[in-house]
């Protein structure tokens, strides 16, 4: 079998994988992708892989696999535009766009695996990041700079997630995550909506999961900040007075900014 046909049956069995991230959030097609496109795809890259080792070179068989992986390509690409040509979605983008974010909430139910709605009253929470993106320097951002970065997000709010998340929201379609368990968060220093503080309506990832606020922000004004009891972070654990440390200097930059509601939990 050819070079050239093995590498285009990997290349198409990757976009496949691609379409099937894109396109599984959508409650429509979830399980066609995962069963139908993504199955089958690697069901025909196990026959393929089979045929290199078996087949004559002159056979047809390869470029008969091939040419059903373009087809799911296609028809992937197909199932993705028709459910962002509904009516449902459609409606759902327009709503965004004017801000009508009940609106966007109650479709977005209908619109993404797994999305249900989410009434119970308790804490909900979202990391504030405290750790530096790679390079040189040191790998904790400075209290100050944390501190201002919890300033700017109660005068401005809490952005949606960028990238959005691969369930529960697109491109079009953005949600605030939050989750409920603190220790559940990628960072020691949350912001903390208590019960009754979050207007907008909620929704959830079933069966457990992440909280999500259909909204461009999410209101941080009336937040507290919470700094864990405990971090597991190796860069903190050589020296176990430095996270106490931190989170004293941290506790004295928010007071300098006016922020008093820190819980030291």
């Amino acid at each position: 079998m050819a070079l050239d046909t093995f590498d285009e049956a990997a290349q198409l069995i990757a976009e496949v994988g691609a379409q099937y991230a894109r396109g599984r959030r959508y409650r429509a097609i979830a399980d066609a992708l995962e069963t139908g496109f993504l199955g089958r795809a690697l069901q025909l890259g196990g026959e393929l892989r089979t045929l290199s080792r078996t087949a004559a070179p002159d056979s047809d068989a390869p470029a008969t696999i091939v040419a059903e992986l373009r087809r799911i390509v296609d028809e992937c690409d197909a199932a993705i535009a028709a459910v962002q040509a509904s009516d449902a979605y459609r409606a759902a983008v327009a709503a965004w766009d004017a801000a009508r974010l009940d609106t966007v909430a109650e479709l977005a139910r209908e619109l993404f695996d797994g999305v249900v709605e989410d009434r119970a009253e308790r804490p909900l929470y979202a990391p504030v990041i405290v750790t530096r993106a790679r390079g040189g320097g040191e790998h904790f951002l400075s209290a100050a700079a944390v501190a201002e970065r919890i300033a700017a997000a109660q005068r401005e709010g809490v952005a949606a997630a960028d990238p959005p998340p691969e369930r529960g929201a697109d491109d079009r379609i953005r949600a605030v995550l939050l989750d409920d368990d603190p220790d559940a968060a990628t960072s020691p220093i949350t912001l903390v909506w208590l019960p009754g503080t979050i207007t907008l309506p909620r929704a959830r990832l079933a069966p457990a999961g992440e909280v999500l606020v259909y909204a461009p922000r999410l209101d941080a004004a009336a937040t507290r900040v919470r700094c864990a009891r405990d971090v597991s972070d190796e860069w903190w654990a050589v020296r176990p007075d430095a996270y106490p440390d931190y989170v004293g200097e941290l506790t004295r930059e928010l007071a300098a900014r006016g922020i008093t509601d820190v819980d030291r939990a």
